[in-house]
Parts: structure tokens; sequence; C-alpha cells
């Protein structure tokens, strides 16, 4: 009986493992097609821009051309004015009068350029007086008391009240067009790397310099952490990196942000990108600097998706037929964490994927429906 019941348990494994074995051995297959495809896909492109390139350098000739048909015109037609002019078609008294105004004029917008305090710009300074003036004394009184700037600076606008995980999903879906299978592979690798929180520092660095998320974005916001401390991984005289062999800094650890972030050049763009959210006429204008913004973070990850550097990656994760396979594309060719079971992170894809369903369902609470329209949200490969 007990022989039975091994070579049954033997049986029965040997066809696991040749089932799991079949199943990485198609996606792999799928993979390869899809590369070939991608490979194919930018040979066309590439052969498309040599013939735009083309025509556009013949119609840049064409243009030049006509500009320099049209110097000709008007060079004909100032002679001719001229001519006219010394025929004595116009009197000489109005040429006179009309280069006396038009001297005036350059002489008065100069004035205004150069010369502080002029006409122009103390009706501006008037303006903004009137615009003060409309607000009531008391409240002006509470916001000097209080420390806010008044004039011509505008009150700070609230910031979006949705959770983060909302923010992100509505971010992702509006760039994918509504393909939760891509959206939902990146947002599972998000939630194993911050639980979906943008003011996430790493795990270690908490405990390596004795600070919490809250404090360190706080203090990151008021310029307590400059940012050379930021990108380098330093925070009270301790460090985490080194310099490489060509002096250049090279960080340990100190991730921050929705993905983690942890490289120096990724960190700089992520923290050169806040500067423009929140800068005046970025999408953030009105608003205090706040690196933790979720939305300025959920478009961040959006120019990184869009870059050259991971374009093929992007095209991977869009034309996904499986949670699974979006995150292992994630994990494979953007984060490149460790991997516990050293198997090219087939079954660290499987892990992160289970979070899906979670995912989907709270961030879809609010809708009528959840259909997909590029492909279903499954989470595991065998359904």
């Amino acid at each position: 009986m007990r022989a039975f019941t091994n070579r049954r348990r033997k049986r029965d494994y040997t066809r696991r493992a040749d089932r799991v074995r079949r199943y990485y051995q198609n996606r792999q297959d799928r993979y390869d097609r899809l590369a070939e495809r991608s490979e194919e896909y930018l040979r066309n492109r590439d052969a498309r821009g040599v013939k735009i390139g083309r025509r556009r350098r013949e119609a840049d000739r064409r243009f030049l051309k006509a500009i320099e048909e049209a110097k000709i015109r008007e060079r004909n037609r100032a002679k001719r004015v001229e001519r006219s002019l010394r025929s004595g078609l116009i009197p000489r008294r109005w040429r006179v009068a009309c280069r006396v105004i038009l001297a005036v004029l350059v002489l008065f917008f100069i004035t205004e350029a150069v010369i502080p305090g002029s006409f122009l710009k103390r009706e501006t300074a008037s303006a903004a007086k009137r615009r003060v003036e409309l607000i009531p004394a008391d409240q002006l009184q509470q916001q000097r008391e209080a420390g806010q700037e008044t004039g011509e600076d505008a009150p700070e606008e609230p910031g979006d009240t949705r959770p983060e995980q909302q923010i992100i999903w509505d971010v992702l879906m509006d760039y994918y067009g509504g393909n939760k299978t891509a959206v939902l592979g990146i947002m599972c690798n998000l939630n194993a790397e911050s639980k979906l929180k943008a003011a996430t520092l790493e795990d270690y660095n908490n405990q390596l310099w004795g600070i919490d998320d809250d404090t360190y974005t706080s203090q990151l916001n008021e310029r307590l952490i400059d940012r050379k401390d930021f990108l380098e991984a330093r925070h009270g005289g301790v460090t985490n990196g080194y310099f490489n062999k060509d002096q250049k800094w090279v960080n340990l650890d100190g991730g921050y942000g929705y993905a983690q972030f942890t490289a120096y050049d990724k960190k700089e763009e992520l923290y050169r990108f806040a500067d423009q959210w929140f800068s005046p006429g970025g999408r953030g204008e009105g608003r205090r600097f706040d690196i933790s913004d979720p939305e300025m973070q959920a478009n961040y990850l959006i120019r990184i998706l869009e870059s050259n550097q991971y374009s093929s990656m992007n095209y991977m994760i869009r034309h996904s037929q499986k949670v699974v396979d979006a995150c292992y594309y994630w994990l494979k060719y953007y984060e490149v964490p460790y991997d516990p079971y050293h198997d090219d992170y087939f079954t660290l894809a499987f892990d992160r994927a289970e979070s899906a369903d979670r995912i989907e369902r709270e961030c879809t609470a609010g809708e009528s429906g959840t259909e997909n329209t590029d492909g279903a949200t499954e989470t595991a490969p065998g359904t």
C-alpha cells in the first residue's frame, strides 16, 4: 500500500512539474515572439523615419526657396516705395513726422524695459494694490499674522483628496487607455515596493537613520534635507553609498517613492520633475513643493515608461495578456530586484500578481462595471 501511494505521489508530482515546465516554455515562446515583433517594428519605424526625414528635407528646401522669393519681392516693393517717396508723392513733412513718432515710440518702450518704476510698471503695481485692498481687513490681518504672503501671489490651492491608490490607478488607466492588465501589472509591483504610498522611504534607511517616512518627507519638502543629501542617500552624517572608480556616486538603498527610486539618476529626475510640477506654469502651480505628491509621482512613472530606455518594456506591458506577464516584464527590465527564488523572476512575478484582484476591487468599487478593454485581468496563469 505504501509503495502504491509513493508511486502515485511521484506520478502526481511529475505531472505538476511537467505542467509548470510547459507553462514557462510557452510563455518564453510568447516572449520571443513579442521580442521579434518589437524588433521588426523598430526596423520598420527606422525605415519610415528615413523616408520622413527625406521628405522633410525636401520640404525645408522648398520652404527656403519660397522665403528667398518672398525676400526678393519685398526688396522690389521697397524699391518701388522709395522711388515713389523720392518722386514727391508723399510730402516731406509727413515723412519727417512718421520718423519722429517712430523714434518716440522706440524710446518709450526702451524706457519701460530698462528704467524701474516706469509708467506701465506703476500701473501694474497699482492693479496689484487694488487686488490686495479687495481682501477684507480682518482676513488680511489674519494672513499677515499667520505669515502668509499677500499681493500678487495666489493662495495655495488644495491638493487632490482621492486616495493615493485611486490616483495612481486613474493616471495609469488614462495613460493605457483602460487596459487593466497593464495597469495591474505595474501596480502589483508598486504595491510590493511601497504599499502604493508615495511618501515611503526604504525600510532599511528608516532603521539606519532612525527616522519615519512622514518626518523624512516633511524635512525634504521644507529643504531641511537638501537636494544633494536626498540624491546621495545621506542623512544626519550617515551615508549609504560610495564613489566608484569613475568618481561617480553609487547609492546603496535610500529608495524613495512609489517605485522606491534608488539610483542617483532616477532620484535626480524625480526631484527635477517635482520642481517643474510645482513651479509657475506647472500642473501643480499654486501649491507648495511636495516630493510625495501622488499625482506628480504617478506622472513621473509615465515619463519613465515613455522614455527611449524602456520603450520596449512599455510595449510588452501594454500588450500583455495576463497580469503575471506584465508583472514579469516590469521586474525583468525595470526594477531588477533581488530574486529570492533564483528562477529569473518567474515565481516572484506570480507572488506579486496575487494582489491584483484586491487592487482592482478597491480601485473600481465606485464604477458600474469592471470590463477590461484590452485584455483580461487574471492573476494566475491557469485562469
